[in-house]
């Protein structure tokens, strides 16, 4: 069975996710596409400082 989506956002990236989790907070059903891991290199980088 196929999924119907209301919004598909291509990169999930600090601005894709937060507008993803804004989407999704106002009911949408969100797609989020990303060819490498979901966040990007700055929520990587902010886990990495924190735990210092």
């Amino acid at each position: 069975m196929d999924k119907i989506y209301d919004v598909t956002i291509v990169g999930a990236g600090t601005g894709g996710m937060r507008v993803a989790r804004r989407c999704a907070s106002r009911g949408a059903q969100v797609a989020l596409i990303d060819k490498a891991s979901i966040g990007g290199r700055f929520l990587i980088r902010d886990a990495f400082l924190r735990k210092r």
